[in-house]
């Protein structure tokens, strides 16, 4: 789409609210997949962070957001690092609450 599919600035503003409260949507699906992870760890004995594995994280979704036709690692890179910041702070503190019940 480009600005001359829209009549109007509300309606461009419209469609950036629906597609924030999609990001909403898939940000609180994988954030309470940390719980689900931290259990996993915890009782595998993996650590909580797989530098290996984020770095991965973030070179992918670099590579598809390039064939998107948008090329912008930083990006990429500060909001997967904020995501994957907020993953291992969730864990480390089920992990913890998991340790005291034990």
């Amino acid at each position: 789409m480009n600005y001359m599919d829209y009549d109007n600035l509300n309606e461009i503003r419209e469609e950036i609210n629906s597609l924030d409260l999609e990001l909403i949507d898939i940000l609180s699906e994988r954030l309470k997949l940390a719980d689900v992870f931290a259990e996993f760890k915890f009782n595998n004995n993996i650590p909580v962070q797989d530098r290996s594995r984020e770095s991965e994280i973030i070179d992918d979704r670099h590579r598809k957001l390039k064939a998107k036709g948008i090329d912008d690692k930083k990006l990429v890179e500060e909001i997967f690092t904020a995501i994957l910041e907020k993953m291992r702070k969730i864990q480390g503190d089920k992990i913890k609450e998991l340790k005291k019940k034990k």
